[in-house]
């Protein structure tokens, strides 16, 4: 029998860490690591856990898709490019104070930048060998919603916080091609007001899915 050809993706920039396993075309599995170790979101959100690795979802991964470990998987892609990142929030003057060592701050994206660097790194010291891949965020958000959903054309819109630099981008989806139209970087993110408005309900602001959900 032929051994599969299996893509492992990982999630663990910012929140809700999770992994996925795609073998010759197929999904396999797809979890968050809240779901095994109950913490909300899998991991706080911060400049220094972005190489928190979701650790059971991955192992969950591996086995549903009958991998022994992480050297009989063929590709990793990761969801972020903080090489874009970097480069994009070191050069924007943010106007407003910020917390010192915080996202925005140079010693905060600095620190942010090694740390997901580091989840390579991590990867192939338990025995990873193959290609990794740095993916653009918004990239990976259209992706996971247009190459499951069924349909052969599509418009695609994510609408986030922050990616690497951009808040919400505009797709046209067309068989196993994603076409970006166009997109609006931060600080004009409809993201981050709808966080704002979560925190002034009395929420945190990454139950802003919560604030959404209570919306209707």
């Amino acid at each position: 029998m032929t051994k599969p050809i299996s893509i492992l993706g990982i999630n663990c920039a910012y929140h809700e860490s999770s992994a996925c396993l795609i073998q010759n075309g197929k999904l396999i599995a797809a979890v968050e690591e809240e779901r095994f170790n109950r913490v909300k979101h899998g991991k706080p959100a911060r400049v220094d856990k972005a190489d928190e690795l979701p650790e059971q979802a991955i192992a969950f991964c591996l086995e549903s898709g009958g991998l022994a470990d992480l050297s009989e998987v063929d590709f990793i892609g990761y969801s972020f490019e903080p090489e874009d990142r970097l480069r994009e929030n070191l050069a924007h003057d943010h106007g407003y104070p910020i917390a010192d060592g915080d996202y925005g701050t140079e010693a905060g994206e600095r620190l942010f930048y090694e740390k997901n660097l580091n989840v390579e790194r991590k990867l192939r010291a338990r025995g990873y060998d193959g290609r990794f891949f740095y993916l653009d965020h918004h990239d990976c958000h259209a992706a996971s919603a247009f190459y499951v959903s069924g349909y052969e054309s599509s418009a695609v819109m994510v609408v986030d916080g922050i990616g690497e630099f951009e808040s919400s981008s505009f797709y046209v989806g067309e068989a196993t091609r994603l076409h970006r139209l166009r997109h609006y970087e931060y600080p004009d993110s409809l993201g981050f007001l709808w966080e704002k408005l979560s925190a002034y309900l009395g929420f945190s602001i990454y139950d802003a899915s919560k604030a959404m959900g209570l919306s209707s």
